[in-house]
């Protein structure tokens, strides 16, 4: 066990809380802004600056799905939850049905990164089930996934488009193209 500095932000908040973890727990109190009962979203490795994974209940993925599809995360967060929730389904620590589930929350995503860690992903997902009788099923949510990027991306450069942009489309028209 070795100090771990832990950043957290929260839904309703400006302020970034940087901790240091000391031993294999600890308690925090977040401070909140509004006195309702939903505090909104909170999200542990704030700006992905540490290495490791971080896990959270069922319940908080499903708030955190709500903040990928708002964009209330900056893209690295998105990017982060996204590898966190791949990364352990795969390890069998997270249903495969709560990546799924998170994974539709990025219909909207416009972020290049974002898009090719979740190219990379289903890439892993479909090797894994490649012998499953329900792949096709698995295959056609993929499909559907990138259907919105696919008409935002386009098949043309637009002028003055940046190559962050080029490289989006690069990353989804090769994905769309393996899910039909």
């Amino acid at each position: 066990v070795w100090p771990t500095p832990i950043s957290v932000i929260q839904e309703f908040s400006e302020e970034e809380v940087s901790l240091l973890l000391n031993g294999k727990n600890m308690q925090f109190e977040m401070a909140t802004s509004t006195p309702t009962k939903n505090n909104g979203w909170i999200k542990l490795n704030a700006g992905q600056t540490g290495f490791f994974r971080v896990n959270y209940p069922l319940a908080e993925w499903e708030v955190l799905k709500e903040a990928i599809k708002t964009k209330g995360l900056h893209a690295i967060d998105r990017l982060g939850l996204e590898g966190d929730a791949y990364a352990l389904m795969k390890a069998g620590m997270l249903p495969a049905t709560t990546y799924l589930s998170l994974s539709e929350a990025f219909s909207n995503e416009d972020a290049a990164t974002v898009w090719g860690s979740l190219s990379a992903s289903f890439g892993g997902l479909m090797n894994l089930l490649r012998d499953q009788d329900y792949i096709t099923s698995v295959e056609a949510f993929a499909g559907d996934l990138y259907k919105q990027i696919v008409q935002i991306a386009g098949w043309e450069p637009a002028k003055g488009e940046g190559h962050l942009d080029t490289l989006r489309r690069s990353i989804v028209l090769a994905s769309a193209g393996m899910y039909g």
